[in-house]
This record gives C-alpha cells, sequence and structure tokens, in this order.
C-alpha cells in the first residue's frame, strides 16, 4: 500500500512538472529568488524523464552587492538526438528588504525557440508547422517573504511586463488523394513576425527547510494582440530550491 502511494505521489509531481503545455509559448515559471544579502547564492531546478526524453530546468541568483542581483535561467531537453534549449533568461535588478517584505525588480532578456504542428479536431493529419524563435526584453517585480513559520515557508509574487518579438516560417499542408488509396502531401511556406506587450503573473511558494525547499509554481501569460500565439496559457512546475 505504502509503495502505491509513493509511485502515485511521484507520478503526480511529475504530471505538475510537465505541465507547461506545448506550443509557440507558455509561461515560464522562472524562480523568483527574493535575494536578501550580498553573497547569497540561489539554485532551484528539477527534471522529469519522458517519452525517453530527459525534460528539465534550472535557476539562479545571486547578490553581487548589497542591492544589485544577477539571475539566470534555462529550460531545456535532451535525448538521443541530442540537447535542447527551449528557453534562456538573463536579468539583474535591485533588490531590498523592508521588515519583513522582500521586494526585487529584474530587467532583463529571453530568448525562446519552439518548434510547432498545426492540427485540428476535425482532421487526423496535421494541416501545419511552426518553427522560430521569440525574443523578449522585459522588466520583472517580486515581492514575498522568506522563512516564515520557522523559517519553513517562503511565499513571493511576481509580474514580468515584457515586449515581445516573434518570427516564424510557417508551413501550411496540403493533401491529395492518389489512385490506390495513397495520400500525397505538398506544402507551402510564408514568414510571419509579429510584435506584442507581454503581461506574465506568478505565484511561488516553497515549503521544507532554512537552506532546501521543494518549490511549486503557477504562472500564466497574456499578450497583446495574442494572435499566433498557440499554446497554453497557464504553466505548472516543481522544482527544489537551496540557498546558500
Amino acid at each position: 500500500m505504502k509503495t502505491r502511494r509513493f509511485h502515485s505521489i511521484i507520478m503526480v509531481a511529475a504530471a505538475l512538472f510537465v505541465f507547461n503545455g506545448c506550443g509557440v509559448y507558455n509561461p515560464q515559471c522562472v524562480d523568483i529568488p527574493l535575494i536578501e544579502r550580498k553573497g547569497e547564492v540561489k539554485l532551484e531546478g528539477g527534471a522529469v524523464v519522458l517519452d525517453k526524453t530527459l525534460v528539465g530546468h534550472i535557476s539562479t541568483a545571486a547578490g553581487v552587492t548589497d542591492h544589485i542581483a544577477i539571475q539566470g535561467h534555462i529550460h531545456g531537453l535532451a535525448n538521443k538526438s541530442g540537447l535542447g534549449i527551449k528557453y534562456l533568461q538573463l536579468a539583474t535588478g535591485y533588490y531590498n528588504k523592508m521588515g519583513r517584505l522582500n521586494t526585487e525588480l529584474y530587467l532583463g532578456y529571453g530568448f525562446n525557440t519552439f518548434a510547432y504542428t498545426l492540427e485540428s479536431d476535425a482532421d487526423p493529419d496535421p494541416y501545419g508547422r511552426d518553427d522560430g524563435n521569440i525574443h523578449i526584453a522585459f522588466a520583472q517585480f517580486n515581492c514575498g517573504w522568506n522563512h516564515l513559520a520557522n523559517s519553513h515557508i517562503d511565499i513571493a509574487f511576481g509580474l514580468k511586463v515584457g515586449y515581445m518579438h516573434d518570427s516564424r516560417i510557417r508551413t501550411n499542408y496540403y493533401y491529395d488523394w492518389y489512385y490506390n488509396d495513397n495520400l500525397g502531401r505538398w506544402s507551402t511556406e510564408k514568414s510571419i513576425v509579429g510584435n506584442r506587450l507581454l503581461l506574465e503573473p506568478t505565484a511561488e511558494i516553497r515549503i521544507g527547510w532554512t537552506q532546501f525547499k521543494p518549490s511549486l509554481m503557477i504562472g500564466y501569460y497574456h499578450a497583446f494582440p495574442d494572435d499566433y500565439l498557440s499554446g497554453s496559457r497557464l504553466s505548472i512546475r516543481l522544482g527544489l530550491t537551496y540557498r546558500f
């Protein structure tokens, strides 16, 4: 019974970890570090194996001076075909502590790559494919509390506001039936370029010990305009954090 319960917990955790959708863009759920002092270093990461592919992410942040911090984040995958980077983010910012409340303001850059198959519920065959990348220049404000409940709980909230530029090649598929029931396919390509305003709120809770805590993050995004941005607007991600 205990073994079955443990396996159920692991499966639920894995499902939550990968519930960040598939598509052109999904909320990235980058760790909200809430740095408190110069010399402090924070690491957060997680990984799961799905269909012989290792999917993982890692975030790091550090207090460089009494009020300046830097942050980096990478989300990628690895399988027998090689390594792939899905999202990369670098940022620098200002942090401050007012009583128990921690605040941060980061300025940064994010880069996202995607390959997305276009499908319809009415037709089993895909009607197209998008291949491209997204560049995001952003500002993010974070606030929250560390070491609540005798240092066992951290609670953090973040809001990212960014300028998003995406460029892609859209391939449209067309099908023809030939004799002997053979299906033939031909395609056309066109370039699509878009510029958008991105709003991306996130929330994170970390529960554990003073330095080591499992974490749960929830993220949502909305873009103006939101055309061509196929994918889930909601992401949920599990991770492990360690604070030096």
